[in-house]
């Protein structure tokens, strides 16, 4: 038999709701299939570039183009993705046509010759090649996410007091929130120094895109450079030691119970002394001269001597070390204990004893190296701390996490019943189709019907199956059927 006649058949023995539900299980299953088919033939895209300029990702979308090269534009284009199979092969292709172009034209100017070109051009283009490569280098920091530098090297004079000076600008545009720390400026402003010929670091201008003055001059006899460094010295002296004695502190309190702050004050006060003592009482003969003279008689002889004295003298020639600790200020507050909570959650606060207070003072004392010849302080309160906040953040996670949580749980719930209501939608009209194609119907039927195809309701097969018993039973037993056939006659008063 042709199965779109026994499709056409078993479809015509269908109720309508068998036929509803037949219909959206096989949509549905079309559906599932064809979702997957699609998921399962899309590309893998990966990130080929990412944070890219906007001319270099116009072009790069051209050559993509241009290679028939599929490809998706992410963060406002800064990013390309191309599938996974094809980004090593993409990025060497893309390398061979220079792109893209880090930090502007370098030296690789230079790589095409051209015979027609003036001095004026050929300067032009060292220049343009010197800065592309020191853009190049200062895009290495981490912090830094663009640079952009100009030279302006002056024409050669012939008398010395007409010459100028080369001079540099850097414009640095860096990462979100980060920045470069003064080292860093230092030397950022030192290597484009040292790349110009004659270039001295106090005429290099360091600013970011946001106007600020990172820079101008870190000459090493510049006030402001000086003071710059000693209070980053001063600051990282104080952090230190705060964070050596609050270590110290949060094994033995606890995490958060205890603070500690230190004012240090440094001694940048460059003095060379130089000291010649001279001791009068220790003397050394250094010369003596002796004369002798005689007249005519022996009364007229004279002598004379001449004894030249070295008294000794010391020289000494001392210099202080910049930076030295002066002097220690340190103040530390420590949080009381606190007892169980009740059942409003409030917690029963105790301050701590003095010889608690007094270990204290010895750890952080021992800690950060209080001198008391120095005249270092150090004071330690005992002060309950407000944990409402933090109690308000904790409050806030545990509401989130919870939060989270049930959201997923009900996720998963909803997808199980999601689940669940299609197997019941399936499963009935599988049960439809499975009671449509069942043979009990067809019993009883002959060789005949069935190739006529003869169908039959339920109740009426089953009144013809009793009408074939009825039938074989009279053909077996005639005389018992004719008995019982009078006795219900006469029942009925037929």
């Amino acid at each position: 038999m042709n199965p779109l006649d026994s499709l056409t058949r078993l479809w015509g023995r269908l109720n309508p709701n068998q036929r509803m539900m037949a219909a959206f299980s096989a949509l549905g299953v079309v559906a599932v299939v064809a979702l997957l088919m699609t998921w399962a033939g899309r590309p893998d895209y990966q990130v080929l570039y990412t944070g890219l300029k906007p001319e270099d990702g116009g072009k790069i979308v051209d050559k993509l183009r241009s290679k028939k090269i599929p490809f998706q534009l992410r963060d406002g284009g800064a990013t390309v993705m191309v599938p996974s199979q094809s980004v090593y092969e993409t990025r060497l292709a893309l390398a061979t046509d220079g792109l893209p172009h880090a930090g502007g034209v370098g030296y690789e100017l230079f790589d095409k010759t051209n015979f027609g070109m003036t001095d004026f051009v050929q300067k032009l283009n060292f220049q343009r090649a010197l800065e592309g490569e020191l853009t190049r280098t200062i895009e290495q920091l981490d912090e830094v996410e663009q640079a952009r530098i100009h030279i302006v090297i002056p024409e050669p004079k012939l008398y010395t007091e007409e010459r100028t000076s080369p001079t540099a600008s850097v414009v640095l545009k860096l990462r979100g929130s980060g920045r470069l720390s003064q080292g860093q400026i230092k030397g950022v402003t030192h290597l484009v120094a040292s790349s110009v010929e004659g270039l001295k670091p106090e005429d290099v201008t360091i600013i970011d895109t946001n106007g600020n003055v990172l820079s101008k001059g870190h000459s090493d006899g510049l006030v402001a450079g000086l003071s710059s460094d000693q209070l980053e010295l001063q600051q990282n002296v104080e952090t230190y030691l705060s964070r050596k004695a609050q270590s110290m502190l949060e094994e033995v309190l606890g995490p958060n119970r205890a603070v500690v702050q230190v004012n240090a004050q440094l001694d940048f006060d460059k003095i060379d002394r130089t000291t010649e003592r001279y001791d009068p009482d220790n003397q050394v003969v250094r010369s003596e001269e002796k004369n002798e003279s005689s007249g005519q008689s022996a009364a007229e002889k004279t002598s004379s001597s001449v004894v030249n004295y070295e008294i000794s003298k010391t020289l000494e020639h001392a210099a202080n070390s910049v930076g030295g600790v002066k002097k220690l200020t340190v103040a530390v507050m420590v949080d009381g204990v606190y007892g169980q909570p009740d059942k409003k959650g409030a917690r029963a606060y105790s301050p701590r004893s003095p010889e608690e207070l007094t270990k204290i003072r010895n750890i952080v004392k021992n800690a950060v190296g209080i001198d008391a010849k120095r005249g270092d302080e150090l004071e330690v309160a005992n002060v309950a701390f407000d944990t409402s906040t933090l109690d308000a953040v904790q409050k806030d996670m545990k509401k989130a996490q919870f939060t989270g949580m049930a959201s997923k749980a009900a996720g998963k719930v909803g997808v199980a019943v999601v689940v669940l209501v299609l197997f019941l939608m399936l499963r009935g009209s599988l049960q439809g189709v499975g009671r449509a194609l069942s043979p009990e119907p067809m019993r009883g039927l002959d060789a005949e019907e069935i190739v006529n195809g003869a169908l039959e309701t339920p109740e009426q097969a089953g009144r013809r199956r009793i009408e074939e018993r009825v039938g074989r039973l009279a053909r077996e037993r005639p005389q018992e059927v004719a008995t019982l056939v009078r006795t219900w006659m006469r029942e009925e008063n037929l």
